[in-house]
């Protein structure tokens, strides 16, 4: 049962609180000049809505929850999509929870906060960001992109302290690998069975691919990322021995299907990070067969059928022109963009151009015409490199050992459960993929999941060594 603080404010009670959700929102209908059914609807979600807000004044998790929930969903939902700023739930259940958990924290008079033992590093690394800026010649979108960071560190405290038990914990794993497996059958449905898409991609040499699935991003390799955290945590599931052989047979259909959704993205950047992953994760449980022998299960179906031929071809095409710059000239910009950041760092090698200098500086090294107009960088290492220095890469390269000592920590605990080992397996891999992706792909410090994966790992930690 959840606490009752007895210093919250009388004000603040279940009562008050539905009383005053009733009042507000009954006027919702008459304003909106909707039916009376509605209304009454209305009106009963509007109560239920404020019941739920004081519950989770009482308790964030129950607002925090929605954090991982809201990133997974993507674009699902966006409010004010034609604004400046359109809203997606991440961000909105992002500011719900940093408000919720500020009101409990003080109301509550429970001044203590949980810190992760990284403090130190990650407060070297955001001040060299913002001393950057001041030399930086992108310093307005710096700042923003600053701020943006700082509260996706701040999010990692706000989970770390929410997250109480092992079973919310579990919970949220589950109910991203629900959502997952959701978004991967539409995924599906609309890609790899999309016969015309596969008959103009064989055509075309694997040129042009039309049914790249997108699910609920608007970038086909973004939404490849959100997959790698349920397909690593169902093979985990399926690749230990030691969990009950039902749960791994429902492990290996979840795998599957999942493994089928990121299929369908057709991002390289995704297949590497994962196929390398999945082969980690082989190694770590030392069963390199049964990855094996699902790989060339999936490979024998697409033979076995000759409309899904086609499809087999392009990912083979599409996997190795990552590497060799021949099919496409998204390989060849990514050549460019590295030759530049080489060229950067060497101009400015101690302290870099400055954060977020990066798009600016570039154009001016290379001409745009030779990368499609393309100035964002597609690796997180060079990026640092370019924009921070030796100085910042040194520092960022501290807190991925600190990170990794960490998840791995976890797992060499001599008292750690089995359901621990299996979650913190995944949580590690995964985050292992997510720096394999970003070193063909841009934007990794700005990325939620990625956040969340660093956050669910000192969740995890500190649920082995302090279970109260």
């Amino acid at each position: 049962m959840v606490k009752r603080y007895r210093y919250i404010p009388v004000l603040l009670t279940d009562k008050t609180i539905y009383l005053l959700s009733f009042a507000i929102l009954a006027v919702v209908p008459a304003i909106l000049q909707e039916t009376f059914f509605v209304g009454i609807i209305a009106i009963l979600f509007a109560a239920i809505l404020g019941l739920y807000l004081l519950g989770s004044l009482k308790d964030p998790y129950l607002m925090v929850v929605w954090i991982p929930i809201g990133s997974y969903l993507g674009y699902f939902i966006v409010l004010f999509q034609n604004a400046v700023i359109p809203f997606s739930l991440f961000q909105i259940f992002l500011v719900l929870s940093f408000i919720v958990f500020g009101l409990n924290f003080f109301l509550s008079r429970n001044f203590h906060l949980r810190l992760t033992g990284h403090e130190m590093e990650w407060s070297l690394f955001f001040l060299f960001i913002l001393f950057s800026l001041i030399y930086s010649p992108n310093r307005s979108e710096g700042l923003l992109y600053a701020l943006r960071l700082f509260f996706l560190i701040g999010m990692v405290y706000l989970l770390l302290n929410t997250i109480r038990t092992k079973q919310q914990l579990t919970f949220i794993l589950g109910v991203v690998v629900f959502i997952s497996v959701i978004l991967s059958i539409v995924s599906i449905k609309e890609g790899l069975l999309n016969k015309e898409a596969a008959v103009l991609g064989f055509l075309t040499s694997g040129q042009k691919i039309i049914s790249r699935a997108t699910g609920v991003q608007k970038d086909p390799n973004i939404f490849a990322t959100h997959f790698f955290l349920p397909i690593l945590l169902t093979a985990s599931i399926t690749l230990n021995r030691k969990i009950h052989w039902s749960k791994r047979i429902i492990g290996a259909i979840l795998f599957i299907i999942l493994f089928l959704g990121i299929i369908s993205t057709y991002s390289r950047s995704g297949w590497i990070a994962i196929s390398l992953s999945l082969l980690m994760m082989a190694i770590w449980f030392r069963q390199k067969k049964v990855i094996v022998a699902l790989f060339l299960l999936g490979v024998l179906i697409l033979l076995l059928f000759p409309n899904y031929q086609f499809i087999l071809f392009n990912l083979i095409k599409r996997f190795f022109g990552v590497f060799t710059g021949e099919i496409d000239e998204s390989s060849r910009v990514r050549i460019y963009l590295g030759i530049g950041a080489v060229k950067m760092f060497f101009d400015s090698y101690l302290w870099g151009v400055g954060f977020r200098g990066f798009p600016v500086v570039f154009p001016k090294i290379i001409p745009p015409q030779n990368t499609l107009g393309v100035v964002e960088p597609h690796n997180i290492f060079y990026t640092i490199l370019a924009e921070l220095g030796i100085v910042g890469f040194l520092i960022f390269l501290w807190i991925i050992g600190k990170i990794l000592s960490t998840g791995i920590g976890v797992l060499k605990h001599p008292h750690v459960r089995e359901d621990e080992y299996t979650m913190g397996s995944a949580l590690v891999i995964t985050f292992v993929a997510y720096l394999i992706f970003y070193q063909f792909y841009g934007g990794g410090l700005f990325d939620n999941n990625f956040w969340i994966i660093i956050s669910l790992i000192f969740c995890l930690q500190r649920l082995r060594w302090n279970p109260q």
